[in-house]
């Protein structure tokens, strides 16, 4: 009889609204969400160039690393499908889908599932409590995710990722690395930032972000979704790994040749991510190129933009 009363009473309190339960989730993330260029377009579109490190921390064998990096790697039959990491999702140029994972007896959000494309795996947030496993577990490119909400951001921390590549030219990122994501959704934007760690290539954490669009009409992932191994070069041996010995990548200079930076700048470091670093450059006479032609234009449509404020001879 005891307990009969007592569950009558918790049973009045959980339909008059009088129980806090705990809430996991202060804000809907789910949609699609649509890319849009107008950020970084270069790197999320067609790729930076080679040695173009200028921003980002990199220690002594990071940028060893870096420098040894040919794109004949992923012309490699064992290479030419390997995914990004997860922080490519940052970098990639999809859209991407995020949808609720539900517990069925609790009826709360269990994790967030991010959807992946042919370059990049999907990741699965978990957010009901658990923790990351030990350092020996399995270790894969989509990593492994936990969350928790500050606030109405969703602050995510992945860890266990596969030895990759933290850009697109060549900047290596390690099986050590650790990830902070921050989710925040403003209405019909998703902002997300990165915060990367990685001990073994980069002097400091590298910090990217960015923003998407609601668009359920956008295409999700890549057109294709699905990738086949296939030989690319017929001059890359299965006996070797492609790469470039130090001192001989031929690409060392090309950011000196186009845009007459030194290689203080083009080698990255921890100086290279704050504005004294420009001014020190304007010190010793950097002189720019002139009027930009190369990958200067975005996105944008409108011509007396693209030719009066962003200085291109030639439409997007």
């Amino acid at each position: 009889m005891k307990w009969r009363k007592w569950n009558t009473a918790w049973m009045s309190l959980v339909v008059c609204g009088g129980l806090s339960l705990p809430v996991q989730a202060q804000v809907d993330l789910s949609g699609t969400w649509g890319g849009r260029l107008h950020e970084d377009y270069q790197t999320r579109l067609t790729g930076p160039e080679f040695v173009d490190y200028a921003g980002i921390p990199l220690n002594k064998d990071g940028l060893a690393s870096a420098l040894s990096y040919t794109t004949a790697t992923f012309a490699e039959l064992d290479r030419s499908c390997a995914p990004y990491p997860a922080h490519y999702l940052l970098l990639g140029p999809w859209g991407i889908r995020i949808s609720p994972v539900m517990d069925e007896k609790s009826g709360q959000v269990s994790a967030w599932r991010v959807s992946g494309a042919m370059d990049r795996e999907a990741m699965t947030i978990w957010v009901d409590g658990r923790e990351a496993p030990g350092p020996e577990a399995l270790h894969t490119f989509a990593g492994y995710s936990v969350g928790h909400w500050q606030g109405n951001t969703l602050v995510v921390v992945t860890t266990h990722l596969k030895d990759s590549y933290l850009t697109r030219n060549g900047v290596p990122s390690s099986s050590r690395e650790k990830t902070t994501f921050y989710f925040s959704r403003h209405d019909q934007d998703l902002t997300v930032t990165a915060v990367i760690e990685d001990p073994t290539y980069l002097a400091a954490p590298y910090v990217m972000s960015r923003t998407w669009v609601i668009d359920n009409a956008q295409p999700v992932g890549a057109p294709v979704s699905y990738c086949t191994p296939e030989e690319e070069l017929s001059n890359v041996s299965p006996d070797t790994v492609a790469h470039f010995l130090p001192g001989k990548n031929t690409s060392a200079a090309v950011m000196t040749e186009q845009y007459h930076l030194p290689k203080s700048a083009t080698h990255g470091g921890p100086a290279t991510m704050f504005p004294e670093f420009v001014r020190q450059l304007k010190a010793d006479r950097y002189t720019p190129a002139g009027q930009c032609t190369r990958y200067c234009c975005g996105d944008s449509t409108d011509t007396e933009y693209v030719v009066k404020t962003l200085m291109c001879k030639t439409g997007p």
